[in-house]
């Protein structure tokens, strides 16, 4: 039995937060608990960093979104400097892009391995919301793969010798089908209101749908999961209405699932993506995605099994996927049986255990280079 290691989990979102790098590690925690001494600790300074994005972004500054990446480093780095733990562990792993510079800098002054999951994939230093999307943005990105000890990427994008695959995961107990006949057809988008998610393309994917299917009503719903204060969601709140769209936000994260559940077509319509988790979650209920063809969703759609994949910004692609589905009861059956299938292997349980291969396999090297 291998030795058991100290490990922890620094994360830049506390846990009432409903982020996706929450659910994971949530998902992750309870499995690498029962097999090494792991601890969770959440960054400093996230509401004083968070007011002064909100500023930024709303005196449009050129750097706006990267006013809080200083003042979450400073002020998680001298929190846990002197922390007993972080003396006491072997890794930090990170988990967050603002956490990332503590972890690097805490783990060389310590003398410890850190490695950074990235929840992201390079395409993000391009979006204004990811620390400007410029400058600061393409900095950081660069100076963490080059710092970092090892990374672990869920979009199996990052092709370096240091970097290990491991996706995200699902909780079976929450998202599951319900065998229950709909009453109409509905096609479901659920995600935060903000350019990278693609919610235009959604919007004028359903104006199209809409022009050529006439036979039956079907419905439109989208679900946000994001801050409607942010000046972004304004005006997609306003498309939205504007093309009688169901609207839901503030939903607790274990009622998400019925809206899944009901929804004949799941469609993420994003511009960059890491992973999807919420693909994942979709397929676990048994519902059929129509997804863009970017980073790591491919890793996650199997196209033409689950689903189907389409270009980014092709809201004509995305209506003809989604119309396909809706026109062919056969086909959708068969894609959901598919999607029950493969979302199987990603249990937390596995999630957790690729976690734990990767910790001793890194420590093992390290051992072999002193």
């Amino acid at each position: 039995m291998p030795q058991k290691i100290k490990v922890i989990i620094l994360s830049n979102k506390k846990m009432n937060d409903f982020s996706a790098i929450n659910i994971v590690i949530a998902g992750i925690l309870p499995h690498l608990e029962k097999k090494i001494n792991i601890k969770l600790k959440i960054c400093s300074g996230i509401k004083i960093g968070a007011f002064l994005k909100y500023i930024g972004e709303s005196l449009k500054l050129k750097n706006g979104p990267a006013l809080k990446l200083p003042v979450i480093a400073i002020f998680t780095f001298f929190k846990f400097l002197f922390n007993r733990d972080f003396w006491k562990c072997q890794i930090i792993n990170a988990h967050g892009a603002d956490s990332w510079i503590p972890a690097i800098l805490l783990s060389k002054i310590l003398k410890k391995t850190s490695i950074i999951t990235l929840h992201e994939t390079e395409s993000y230093t391009k979006e204004s919301w990811f620390y400007g999307g410029k400058e600061i943005a393409n900095w950081l990105w660069k100076w963490t793969l080059r710092n970092a000890d090892y990374l672990t990427d869920v979009s199996n994008t990052i092709k370096l010798e240091k970097s290990f695959y491991v996706p995200n995961g699902i909780d079976f107990s929450i998202f599951k089908p319900k065998f229950t006949e709909k009453k109409e057809k509905t096609v479901l988008f659920i995600g935060r209101l903000r350019k990278q998610k693609g919610i235009e393309y959604f919007i004028k994917a359903i104006q199209i749908i809409k022009k050529y299917q006439t036979k039956e009503k079907i419905r439109f719903i989208v679900v946000s999961s994001s801050s409607l204060e942010i000046p972004e969601s304004e005006k997609y709140i306003k498309l939205i209405k504007e093309n009688g769209i169901e609207f839901y936000s503030e939903i607790p994260f274990k009622e998400i699932k019925k809206y899944y559940q009901e929804a004949d077509v799941f469609v993420l319509p994003s511009t960059s993506e890491a992973f999807g988790l919420v693909l994942l979650e979709a397929m676990a209920c048994g519902t059929p995605v129509v997804a863009s063809n970017v980073g790591g969703i491919p890793g996650v759609v199997k196209d033409g099994f689950v689903g189907f994949l389409v270009p980014p910004k092709d809201p004509q692609a995305i209506a003809k996927k989604v119309l396909k589905i809706l026109e062919n009861p056969e086909l959708r059956e068969t894609m959901s049986k598919n999607c029950m299938e493969w979302t199987k292997k990603f249990t937390w349980k596995n999630i957790a255990q690729k976690y734990l291969k990767v910790y001793y396999e890194i420590l093992a090297n390290r051992r072999k280079n002193k």
